[in-house]
């Protein structure tokens, strides 16, 4: 496979899809647990809450991702479901993506983790904030999703 197949790949898919209505800088962590308990309580959520997983797409390119992060129901990372794309990454072949894609994803693994409550919402919405900034990231770049 060729690095701009693989590029190709790295699209949104997810079905229902939302955006924020306007620009969104702040508290991440306790806009998306209110999001999920909102989608719970109003019976919008198809699978057992404990299930659901938060997919949230970035920098955002069309239909094309740069990132995919995806957390579990209580917001802790899951890095295997997660990515990063190659055009985020900048890298010149497939073997050279899959190095900095894993390294990447094992850094926010490691950025995202967190031994209580507290430094998990504090790491949360440190590091979404740190790429918020980066990419100069809003409503028009940004979508997540609830599956």
């Amino acid at each position: 496979m060729k690095l701009d197949e693989l590029a190709a790949k790295q699209v949104i898919n997810d079905e229902v899809i939302d955006h924020f209505d306007e620009d969104f800088y702040g508290d991440f962590y306790d806009f998306f647990v209110n999001f999920m308990k909102f989608k719970e309580l109003t019976g919008q959520m198809k699978k057992n809450p404990d299930e659901a997983e938060f997919v949230f797409y970035l920098k955002n390119d069309d239909d094309h991702y740069g990132y995919k992060l995806v957390f579990d129901h209580d917001l802790r990372f899951l890095p295997e479901k997660s990515d990063v794309s190659a055009t985020v990454l900048g890298s010149e072949s497939v073997e050279d993506f899959e190095k900095s894609r894993d390294a990447a994803i094992e850094e926010f693994a490691r950025k995202f983790s967190a031994e209580n409550q507290h430094d998990l919402i504090q790491n949360f919405n440190v590091e979404i904030g740190k790429l918020f900034d980066q990419y100069d990231l809003g409503k028009d770049n940004t979508c997540y999703v609830l599956r």
